[in-house]
């Protein structure tokens, strides 16, 4: 380990350390100026839904922007080269389309606080408190991801014991969501954003020029190596489709439908409109028509993100020497979730290395902080309100939220010591999401659109789902299912999904449905027409409309995928 951080030293400058201490001002100032707007419950969990659509739209899109962006694809990039953009046309962009213009009505409309609301409305108790837990269990163990590499860029860069690390950064997001709660978070997601943009452009600006431009990447690209075999060759890096390299599937037939059952709609789905982190950003709006047009504004620079994140990761897999080592051998003292660290230290001049590290430091900040925010509003809504200490004061809520941020900030660093187990980290991220969002995205979509879906119907395929996930992770483990890359999370993910709906009917079958006077504004054929019509975008500019909005992102997306095919 001394050997690696050695290997990963910074050369930083004053001005560095002056531009990263300057970014830290601003955020704990946010933090406090956030503290003065909160009085309620609903202020400190929800932004007192008084939010524009600008802000909660970046703030969606930059609650994304953490280890899983940052790190794991700039990894991805190194390891499988352009068949990465998956997760972004494929794997992202159709979802949060889908969000915005069929769920979030559902979700806005319905007034709940969180997702594991909406669940407790649609299905009762036993689903509602199944899925507050599980959500509560991945959070803490994603906001572990997050506080690893962010502890990381801190040892790379003042050489600090990872431990001591560790504590300073979950210390800095804690006091700023403490303080304020969601609006701090989203706050500083806006701001984070930028400094996000102005850490990667120059770095992949940079980054091609020291490789001669495109082509001249092109050229450098050379085989990946694990295990004494090729495991994704050059032309796999060059091309997206069938993207063998990406799902591990050998049949280019089962890896594109790997790709786009498995990716595209069950994991894809199942986070972008299930996923309480995303979903929250969106329910602070300050009406219906932002909520509605949140995830479509963060479409946009969604689908042009990887040029400054997986571009880089396979620049570093080209120009760097320690990551051609691994590339070529399997084997050497980085791991691919060094590539974007690597690419900071070898190309970037003092003064931006500054910027670039603040701009890690704000990616990895960002994740953390969502994944906080939504855990302390399920914890305190859904399990502690709920089942634990009922009809107290608004105010003793609050004060629970406070505790379950320190709380998961605690964990959250036992948690990254899990998290530094793995060589790519988008391998144990994508086997979260399969275990926790895929049954759950089955649950929501079978109960949104069929309304003879029952109560223990709910829980049982969340259950059986998650179970089925866990399953086939063992299977994988125990080398009876031995796929490379990201194929046993699209496998597993895919099984939750089915066994869900599988169980689901089965159990609707012999089970009593909810009235269906109780379902409006739960299932799309009992909701009121007019919940969909949203007139406060009636008359306006179509950027101002949700549908055609999505309709623009949709096109661009398409076009992407054909040009970079």
């Amino acid at each position: 380990m001394l050997l690696k951080e050695s290997i990963l030293r910074l050369d930083a400058t004053a001005i560095d350390y002056i531009i990263i201490a300057l970014y830290f001002v601003f955020v704990l100032g946010i933090g406090y100026l956030a503290r003065r707007a909160v009085s309620t419950s609903l202020d400190f969990f929800l932004s007192g839904r008084r939010l524009p659509a600008w802000v909660t739209g970046l703030a969606f899109i930059s609650a994304n922007l953490g280890a899983i962006e940052i790190m794991g694809m700039s990894a991805n990039g190194a390891e499988v080269g352009l068949s990465t953009m998956h997760y972004y046309w494929i794997g992202a962009v159709p979802a949060m389309l889908f969000l915005g213009v069929v769920m979030m009505p559902f979700y806005y409309g319905s007034k709940v606080r969180s997702v594991p609301e909406f669940m407790r409305r649609r299905f009762g108790p036993g689903a509602h408190l199944v899925n507050a837990i599980s959500f509560a269990f991945a959070q803490i163990l994603i906001a572990g991801v997050n506080l690893f590499l962010l502890a990381t860029v801190i040892n790379a860069l003042v050489g600090w014991p990872r431990w001591l690390s560790l504590i300073v950064a979950a210390a800095v997001v804690l006091s700023y969501i403490t303080l304020g709660g969601l609006s701090a978070a989203i706050y500083n997601e806006v701001l984070q954003f930028f400094v996000i943009l102005a850490a990667l452009v120059p770095l992949t600006v940079f980054g091609l020029i020291r490789v001669g431009g495109w082509n001249g990447l092109k050229d450098k690209v050379i085989d990946t190596t694990s295990g004494g075999k090729v495991t994704a060759s050059v032309h796999d890096q060059l091309t997206t489709w069938p993207g063998q390299a990406l799902s591990g599937f050998d049949s280019p037939v089962w890896s594109v439908i790997g790709i786009v059952f498995g990716l595209g709609f069950v994991l894809s789905f199942g986070y972008w409109t299930t996923n309480f982190v995303e979903v929250q950003r969106a329910m602070a709006s300050n009406s219906m028509s932002a909520a509605r047009r949140s995830p479509i504004i963060a479409a946009f620079p969604k689908m042009f993100i990887p040029f400054v994140i997986i571009v880089p990761g396979m620049i570093a897999a080209a120009a760097i020497g320690d990551m051609i080592r691994l590339k070529s051998t399997g084997k050497g003292d980085v791991t691919y979730n060094d590539a974007m660290l690597l690419m900071i230290r070898d190309i970037l001049p003092n003064g931006l290395l500054g910027v670039a590290v603040a701009g890690l430091l704000a990616s990895f900040m960002a994740g953390m902080a969502a994944n906080i925010s939504a855990f302390n509003t399920v914890f305190s809504y859904d399990i502690w309100q709920d089942y634990v200490v009922k009809d107290r004061p608004d105010h003793y809520y609050i004060v629970v939220g406070r505790i379950a941020t320190v709380a998961a900030a605690i964990l959250a660093i036992f948690t990254a010591l899990i998290a530094a187990g793995y060589s790519n980290l988008m391998d144990y991220l994508q086997t979260l999401f399969g275990f926790f969002n895929a049954p759950l995205f089955a649950t929501f979509i079978l109960g949104m659109f069929w309304k003879r879906m029952t109560s223990t119907a709910g829980w049982a395929g969340l259950v059986a789902g998650t179970l089925s996930a866990v399953f086939v992770f063992i299977l994988s483990e125990v080398g009876v299912i031995n796929l490379p890359g990201q194929g046993m999370p699209f496998v597993a993910a895919s099984a939750a999904f089915v066994i869900d709906i599988v169980v689901s009917v089965a159990v609707t079958m012999v089970t009593t449905p909810k009235p269906v006077t109780e379902l409006a504004g739960l299932v799309y054929s009992e909701t009121p027409r007019e919940v969909f019509g949203d007139p406060q975008s009636a008359g306006k500019a179509w950027y101002y409309r949700p549908v055609p909005l999505a309709a623009v992102a949709l096109t661009l997306t398409i076009i992407l995928n054909v040009v970079f095919h």
